[in-house]
């Protein structure tokens, strides 16, 4: 977070500064220029450092938890079911993966692409270089996760191929 605020007070600077313009064209950028006009009889404001923070933030925490408990479940799944691990191993280069749990059309997970490359490498090189079981078949799930969960972490006995 040291370092968003750090990049932040920068890009503020520089903007203040017009005989030193620095273009940027990314998602800090585009949160630095949004406007928000909560009350019509005020003017706009920029958002505050904190609230770009949180935003950038929630972005962070949203594709890591998804990202991770995607791959989990693929793991425990490809586990139960060893005659796809060998399917998959041999079509993995042609493997695409597609999954609605990143919403659809304007409410569209941003970082869907990226999620998605890194389940696929994850996929790729766990299939083409290991054979792994589950270490606890235990089924049952977290009760508070935000997204459903094995209580158990997932955990598994790797062998490489």
């Amino acid at each position: 977070m040291d370092v968003l605020r750090q990049e932040i007070a920068s890009r503020r600077r520089n903007a203040a500064d017009s005989s030193n313009v620095v273009v940027h064209d990314d998602f800090l950028q585009t949160l630095l220029l949004l406007r928000t006009n909560n009350n019509s009889d005020s003017p706009a404001l920029l958002l505050s450092d904190d609230h770009i923070l949180d935003n950038i933030l929630t972005l962070i925490i949203a594709g890591q938890v998804t990202t991770a408990t995607a791959i989990s479940w693929m793991v425990k799944y490809l586990a139960d079911n060893t005659a796809l691990q060998e399917k998959l191993r041999e079509e993995t280069i042609k493997a695409h993966n597609s999954f609605l749990a990143f919403g659809a059309g304007g409410r569209t997970c941003l970082g869907m692409n990226l999620a998605k490359i890194m389940m696929l490498i994850f996929l790729h090189r766990l299939v083409t270089s290991f054979r792994w079981e589950m270490a606890d078949d235990d089924p049952s799930l977290e009760k508070w996760a935000m997204f459903p969960r094995l209580k158990n972490g997932c955990p598994v006995h790797l062998k490489p191929i």
